[in-house]
């Protein structure tokens, strides 16, 4: 089966220049066409599409890279007429959609209540971090190492195969155990707050 466009998914939502379209017809559309693309390869490659040719290496591998691509080239497409960047900025500004009494606006000065010490200057660091970091793990994972394997046609030993499905499950948890605990700890006290003002509204 073709891979998750999670590659294409990140660079479009970080993305400064980037329309709405794109972002919620661009991973749906890679997704369809890498389907496409995986099949039809399996088809012209063996003649027959069932579970032992799908699970060949080159339909999985062609599937997966269009549905990488395909969102990135939609990307480049659409650039030109994205002239405008997005303002990150109004991410901080929190304007109620519908405010009610005791709603704070805030301005672009105003951030007493991002926390002590907070510098503007951290947050592209941390962007451009972690856009390196996996960059380099995705360079890695998708091209160094299975690239030579497919085109040589190199069968994985039992021990190597055990190795590598290790690292891609610690690889995969790491990050997903870090995307969903790093942001609420540094939060955890406006949680507590958040949910003691619900319950106790409830009981009121």
């Amino acid at each position: 089966m073709p891979c998750k466009n999670q590659t294409s998914d990140l660079r479009l939502v970080t993305s400064s220049h980037v329309s709405l379209y794109l972002t919620t017809y661009g991973p749906p559309i890679g997704t369809a066409l890498g389907i496409c693309a995986w099949l039809e390869t399996t088809k012209g490659t063996y003649g027959t599409i069932n579970i032992d040719t799908t699970f060949e290496n080159w339909p999985m591998f062609t599937g997966c890279l269009v549905s990488l691509v395909i969102p990135l080239l939609m990307w480049g497409a659409m650039r030109p007429f994205m002239k405008e960047a997005y303002d990150w900025d109004l991410l901080f500004l929190m304007v109620a959609r519908d405010p009610g009494p005791g709603d704070k606006s805030f301005t672009h000065e105003d951030d007493d209540s991002l926390g002590l010490g907070y510098d503007t200057k951290e947050l592209p660091q941390a962007s451009f971090m972690e856009k390196s970091v996996s960059a380099v793990l995705c360079l890695i994972f998708l091209i160094i190492i299975p690239f030579p394997m497919y085109g040589s046609g190199h069968a994985m030993s039992r021990k190597f195969f055990i190795v590598w499905t290790v690292l891609v499950f610690l690889w995969s948890w790491t990050a997903a155990l870090m995307i969903w605990f790093m942001p609420v700890w540094p939060s955890r006290k406006a949680l507590v707050k958040v949910a003691k003002g619900i319950f106790d509204r409830e009981e009121g």
